[in-house]
């Protein structure tokens, strides 16, 4: 912020009368527009929050999303162990089967020649 005390007592040394001298300061002072300035720059800080909390939200909105993801996930994988061990049951049932099979083969050949 401009002193404008500062230039009035400056001009007033100068040589330039007391009332000019406020006058210009006061000039100054308006021409700078302090409050204004300072409306502006609080709208502006009012503007850069607003756009934080419109961020922030984004942020909770994606990490809602990958929250949804890695329930996803974990729904597939246990999907995935349980087709894992039906799929392991039909091998060893057939794996069994195949045995018994084999056994029974066994052991018909075995009678016949008895």
């Amino acid at each position: 912020m401009i002193d404008t005390l500062a230039i009035a007592h400056a001009l007033v040394n100068a040589g330039l009368g007391q009332r000019p001298a406020e006058a210009i300061a006061k000039a100054i002072r308006n021409g700078q527009g302090g409050s204004a300035s300072e409306d502006f720059v609080r709208a502006e800080i009012g503007s850069v929050r607003a756009e934080i909390g419109s961020v922030r939200a984004e942020v909770g909105s994606v990490r809602a999303e990958v929250g949804s993801v890695r329930a996803e996930i974990g729904e597939l994988r246990a999907d995935m162990m349980e087709q894992n061990n039906v799929l392991l049951r039909w091998i060893m049932g057939l794996g069994f089967g195949v045995i018994a099979g084999v056994l029974a083969q066994f052991v018909f050949q075995i009678l016949r020649i008895l």
